[in-house]
């Protein structure tokens, strides 16, 4: 229960019994609980009230500044959680974009690695290649070597024939002991397979080069012959005679037959595809 204000006041300080109506209860109304709106006669007792008494008036002004300091302060929390509102809008958005780009970053980092894996891959697999390659070349020309090898003995066999069926009616029909005899047909084998081999080179496959079959031949049977002339001048002391010449041409005569005769040996085994051209 609450006494109307001013009358119950005034009462109070003149030591008498307030009215009845000032300690009736007041009606509940739409401004809360307990409190009625005051029509204009009661707003200026009201007034009157607070003009008698300067206490309450002081009361009244500091619950004024205490409202409108309540408001200001309301307001300026309202200010402030607008601020915190947009800066913590500010700060997610900026994380957010952070993220984004540190996520675009390290993507960009491991497509960097992935293709720099790539091209050690690739290089890996070229300089693989390349090696197996050079290998294979390198086979290929040793197998090559090995065949044309091949090719070349048996150009120095068909050749040894060749100049063993030139030379052998000559060993029968000379005079020197069987010793030399055998050694000078052993000399003569050795040339005529070094004359097959170069002959091969030589020829290769011009196979209607006349002059130059006849060119290896002339070679090889002069520096024979010119071999054996020395060595007769020299056993005869260094005199020369119509002997000693005679016995040179003959030997210059024997050896352009053999090599002629190793150079057509070739030659045959050549075209019966016994032995392989060079360069074929």
């Amino acid at each position: 229960m609450r006494s109307r204000g001013p009358q119950a006041a005034r009462a109070r300080r003149a030591g008498q019994q307030p009215p009845a109506d000032a300690l009736a209860p007041a009606e509940d109304g739409p401004g809360g609980e307990g409190e009625a709106p005051l029509d204009p006669g009661m707003a200026a007792l009201v007034a009157t009230a607070l003009a008698d008494d300067p206490e309450a008036a002081a009361q009244l002004k500091r619950y004024e500044a205490a409202v409108v300091a309540l408001e200001r302060a309301r307001a300026r929390q309202a200010e402030l959680e607008e601020l915190f509102r947009g800066a913590a809008g500010d700060i997610a958005r900026e994380q957010a974009l952070n993220a984004a780009e540190a996520r675009q970053a390290a993507d960009t980092i491991l497509a960097d690695a992935e293709l720099v894996a790539a091209e050690k891959l690739l290089a890996a697999a070229e300089l693989g290649a390349a090696t197996a390659a050079s290998q294979q070349a390198g086979l290929a020309a040793s197998l090559e070597s090995d065949a044309d090898r091949v090719e070349s003995i048996k150009a120095g066999a068909a050749a040894a024939v060749g100049g063993a069926a030139a030379t052998l009616p000559f060993a029968l029909l000379s005079t020197t002991p069987g010793v030399g005899a055998l050694l000078s047909l052993g000399a003569t084998l050795a040339s005529c397979v070094l004359f097959g081999v170069v002959f091969r080179y030589a020829v290769r496959t011009d196979e209607g080069n006349g002059q130059l079959k006849s060119g290896v031949v002339g070679a090889f049977g002069l520096v024979r012959a010119l071999a054996a002339a020395d060595a007769l001048l020299a056993s005869a002391g260094g005199q020369l005679s119509v002997d000693l010449a005679g016995n040179a041409a003959l030997l210059a005569g024997q050896s352009m037959l053999t090599f002629a005769f190793a150079a057509g040996a070739v030659e045959a085994a050549m075209r019966a595809g016994q032995v392989r051209r060079k360069g074929a």
